[in-house]
């Protein structure tokens, strides 16, 4: 018995190592835990950061990838569109072309008799409209007065396609275009010299709306919408054949056409 109090005050009267203390460590562990949270916070905030900023950057790639899908389709129906035109104003014409041999109307310009050529005329366009599309027509003197005009809802206040005569006169060529109406309507014009004997006797003009043109190119995912600048309108005019529903307020600079 002696003997175990002996080794029992020995091994108290040793040093002790540091940290070896009683519920040393149970304190340090208690520590950890509490600083855990301060470590995976921003752990936590770095890898949102990284997910977040991954899915941006394919998010702003997907913008990009369809901003370009939709130029280049905006691009392809647009030349589309310019060769449809071109391959109606060639068609078009090669209808004055073939129309300008008529002896009968070049004789009856040549006179000026417009009742005549009204009464040549009013079979011709009708044929016209129906196998050819063509909606608008007139004849006019040398000097440019108009001595027939025909067409589809066309007012006397219309003068769409003035210009293109106007160059007709000038140039003494053929000329064709696209001329907007006071009313809001894109027409393809095409004007052709009349000669007779080497004279020039008047001239033939020959038009369509551009509209079909435009509805032919829409297509699942293609939509179509043609825009007016108001100041190349004449807004009575055009308020007067807009049964459509569209308000001339309804966009500050322009109005919806089609």
């Amino acid at each position: 018995p002696m003997d175990s109090v002996v080794r029992l005050e020995a091994l108290a009267a040793l040093p002790s190592e540091p940290g070896l203390r009683i519920g040393e460590s149970g304190a340090s562990a208690f520590s950890a835990w509490r600083t855990l949270p301060r470590v995976l916070l921003p752990l936590a905030g770095i890898v949102s950061g990284t997910f977040f900023g991954a899915g941006f950057l394919l998010w702003q790639q997907e913008q990009q990838h369809l901003v370009q899908e939709a130029t280049a389709r905006s691009e392809a129906v647009l030349r589309e569109f310019r060769t449809d035109v071109a391959s109606q104003a060639a068609a078009l014409s090669m209808t004055t072309n073939a129309l300008s041999g008529s002896s009968e109307i070049r004789n009856n310009l040549a006179a000026g008799d417009a009742r005549a050529l009204l009464t040549l005329w009013q079979p011709i366009m009708h044929a016209l409209s129906r196998e050819h599309g063509v909606s608008y027509s007139s004849l006019h003197s040398g000097d440019g007065r108009t001595l027939v005009r025909l067409g589809q809802q066309l007012g006397a206040d219309d003068t769409s396609g003035r210009r293109l005569l106007r160059e007709a006169m000038e140039t003494g060529r053929a000329r064709s275009g696209i001329e907007l109406s006071r009313h809001g309507v894109p027409k393809l014009w095409v004007v052709s010299p009349l000669i007779k004997d080497g004279r020039m006797v008047g001239y033939a003009q020959f038009g369509t709306s551009i509209l079909p043109l435009l509805q032919h190119r829409i297509s699942p995912g293609v939509e179509i919408a043609l825009l007016v600048r108001k100041d190349r309108l004449f807004r009575p005019a055009w308020e007067s054949r807009t049964a459509r529903g569209e308000s001339w307020l309804s966009l500050p600079h322009a109005v919806v056409a089609y």
